[in-house]
Order: C-alpha cells, then structure tokens, then sequence
C-alpha cells in the first residue's frame, strides 16, 4: 500500500521529472539569449572593420530602395547615367566638385578632333576608376598629365569607375573606333577580377548603389558569350521598388549572391545566424570555394574569373589590332599588390601578367615602377579611398609615357590596316603609327548574345 499521512491522506511524491525539464528548458533560454547577446556584441565590434556589410536582409533591401529611388530622381543631375547595355557610364558634359566631363563623354574639358593631327600619337585609355583617376582632380589623373608632359600625345580618358574589363571591352566595340586611337590601353586593377563574374553590385557589397551590368561567360569551346545586364529599363527598377525580394532573380548569374542572406528567414531574425554566415562565408570565399578568387596570395588560376579575364584581354587585343591600333595591358597595383610586392612576395596578379605574356599580347606591369621610385612612402602614391594620388598618377604617367614615345618612334609597317590577328600582327601593328586613317567599324562579331533564361554560378 502507498503511504499515508497521519491524517489518512496520501502522500504526494515529488515531480522530479517535471523540475527537471523546466531547469534545462530555462537554461536553454538563457544560452540562447547570452549567444545572441554575444553574437550582437560581436557584430557591433566587426562592423567597423567589415564597413557594416552583417546586417539584418530588411535594412539591406530597404536601403536598396532607396537607393533606387535616388538613382530615379530626375531632378538631381548625377555624374553616373543608367545605360542598360553597359549597366552605366558618365553623363557627358558633367561638371561637378573636382570632376569634369567633355561634351564627348571623356574626362576634363579637352574637346578631340575626330581625325588626330599629323605626328600625333593618340592613346585610347579604357578601365574602371584607376584609370579615370578618382580622388584627384582631371588634370592630375595619369592620362592627363602624359598629355601635359608630351603634347604630341593625345591620351583620351575613357576610364568608367566601378567598371570592370568585360564593361570596358564593350565600351570600346562602342566607342573605340570613333576615336581612331593609334594606341588602346585596356587598364587592369586587382579589384577588377570579380567583377567579371558580377551583374548585380550590391551582390559585392550591401552599401553599393543598386546598379547592374552585362557581364561575359566562357561558352564550352572557350569564346566569350555576352550575359546581357539584367536590368534593362527603368520599369525594371520601378518593380524592385514594388517587389524588393525581386532582387534574388538576378543572383543566377552573380557569383557574389548569397542565398544565405537573401532566402534565409533566420537571418532576419536572429544575430548569431547572421554572425555565423558572414564567417562562413569568409571562410567559404578564402580557403575552400573552388571558385574563390585567390588560392593564398595568388590569384587562382583555376576560376571561371580568371579565364574569363584572361580570354576578355585576348579578345580586346585582337578587336584593337582588327582596328589598326596597338593593344597594350596596363596593370595597375593598389596598395594592398605593392605592400605584398615590398614584403618580398610577387604581386597578387601575377599569373594574369604571366598568361598575358605567353600569349604574346603586349603589357606593363606598373608596379615595377613603384617599386623603382626614389624613397616615396607607400602612403603618400594612394588617397584615403585607395586610389593613387597626384604623386601616384605621376608615377603611371611618367613609365607609360616612355613606352609610349617608344611607339611614336617606331618605323611605319607594310602590313595593311585591318590584316593582323595573331601576335605577329600585334608586333606589326606596334611597329606603325603613320598609318591610313580609312574609315572603319566596330567589330561586334565573335560575341553570343545569351537570353535572360541563362544562368551561370
């Protein structure tokens, strides 16, 4: 029988089991909220260092609308202009705080003839803000100081920045030829490479403008095909406004989209999701993705941004010669490739160099003249924003400016305009600068024009 109090009544046993389960469902909660808590507190001491990229998906897509709605504002007259087959390019005729644009759309206030002078060697300079020479002002970017020190050479400004290689080689099937340029500098900085697998730029970073563009795959037998920019009209815009989620369709052909972010409900909600997919990601993109950018301090040569680049700076040097003009690579190293170079260790883009020379396509690699300029602090060739300063371009302007002299010195070739497609024509095509000034078009072959439908990861 059970046992009794004095009175008669049962006694009742403890619930042991129920005591149980409340601790551990208490302590449960306690954890859950001290890892929160530490994962908030963490965000909040990363996010200095990370430039704020660890935020919930509402805020990111709310400041994407109205970001949107600035770019929409017709009433603000802005350097940068929507252009659905580029992404986006500069407003001609812009003037504004130390920026200023010709009514031919190049920079400063030079306005060119459509055919140069007699003796006049005339340089087509394509790139992204490396090249239009950001943070300083139009006389002091690289292009223009040449121009400054050699009046017999003409450099043209066609640097867009944010560009990458793939948006400058069809700015040039657009423009290149109009200017009849004897010489066309395709610029390369470090940051350019992930650019080429990019549509979307807030992908890259969550504090960019909400600004899309084309973009190039290799299609199986190794030609570029052409990934149109995903957002064609202003409509297109106007219903990301209505339907900010709508913004996941244009991850298929973004390497940089994260469905981690973007399609994950817990990361809305909780700080150590968030916390935990920013460090796997890291992670992810530094050490183990096989499409990662670098392998150590190396670029990998074995990601889909690599061959890209590599195929985009064959196929600009081919369209230059097919025009008539002397291709030429112009590398330009930040401040992160010249740190890496003065630590005894090649620049990061090494083996871009290396497959640009053994396909005979000719190059400089400017940080070997950082690397011989007299005792100037790294520091003092890079503004705060990490382009070059005044010293810096001046340091560009002066190594090109030699090559360039070289060029204008060469003898005219035989060979006729047009004939040359392999490196033979490239160094035949170097060896002239009195050449016929003919009429000629823009070559737009060689290029497959993909549907919206395709996707590329």
């Amino acid at each position: 029988m059970g046992a009794h109090s004095p009175g008669g009544e049962p006694l009742k046993r403890p619930r042991i089991g129920t005591g149980l389960v409340g601790r551990a469902s208490l302590g449960a909660l306690l954890a859950l909220l001290s890892l929160e808590g530490g994962a908030y507190l963490a965000i909040r001491l990363l996010n200095p260092r990370t430039g704020g990229e660890i935020r919930r998906t509402s805020d990111i897509l709310a400041e994407q609308s109205a970001r949107i709605r600035d770019l929409l504002d017709t009433t603000v007259v802005r350097r940068e202009v929507l252009d659905f087959t580029l992404g986006w390019r500069y407003r001609a005729g812009y003037s504004g705080r130390d920026d200023l644009l010709s009514s031919q759309g190049l920079r400063g206030a030079r306005e060119y003839e459509p055919t140069p002078r007699p003796g006049t060697l005339r340089v087509a300079a394509f790139g992204d803000s490396f090249v239009y020479g950001n943070e300083v002002g139009p006389d002091e970017s690289w292009p223009a100081q040449i121009e400054r020190m050699y009046p017999a050479i003409q450099v043209l400004n066609l640097g867009v920045g944010g560009y990458g290689v793939d948006q400058a080689l069809l700015r040039y099937r657009l423009q290149g030829a109009r200017f009849r340029p004897d010489v066309v500098i395709m610029g390369f900085a470090p940051d350019d490479l992930r650019r080429v697998v990019n549509v979307y730029r807030r992908f890259v970073s969550t504090h960019e403008w909400p600004l899309a563009k084309p973009r190039f795959r290799l299609a199986p037998g190794g030609s570029l095909e052409l990934v149109p920019t995903p957002i064609r009209s202003v409509s297109e815009y106007q219903k990301l406004l209505e339907d900010p989620k709508a913004v996941r369709s244009l991850g298929a052909n973004d390497q940089w989209y994260e469905p981690l972010i973007y399609e994950n409900a817990l990361y809305d909600w909780s700080a150590a999701v968030r916390l935990g997919v920013h460090v796997w990601i890291r992670l992810r993109n530094r050490y183990l993705a096989p499409e990662r950018l670098y392998r150590g301090r190396m670029v990998n040569t074995n990601s889909s941004a690599f061959r890209i680049q590599v195929r985009l700076f064959e196929v600009l040097a081919s369209e230059a010669v097919a025009q008539g003009a002397v291709p030429l690579i112009v590398f330009l190293p930040d401040r992160g490739a010249l740190h890496q170079l003065n630590g005894g260790q090649p620049v990061p883009y090494a083996p871009l160099v290396q497959a640009v020379a053994e396909k005979g396509i000719p190059y400089m690699d400017l940080s070997t003249a950082f690397a011989s300029a007299n005792g100037a602090p790294h520091d003092g060739w890079f503004r705060p924003g990490g382009h070059y300063s005044v010293e810096g371009n001046a340091i560009v302007a002066a190594a090109l400016a030699r090559h360039l002299l070289q060029l204008k010195r060469a003898p005219p070739a035989s060979q006729p305009r047009g004939s040359a497609s392999s490196s033979a024509g490239i160094s035949s095509a170097a060896a002239r600068v009195a050449r016929s000034r003919a009429p000629v078009s823009s070559p737009v072959s060689g290029t497959t024009i993909l549907t919206r439908a395709s996707s590329v990861r």
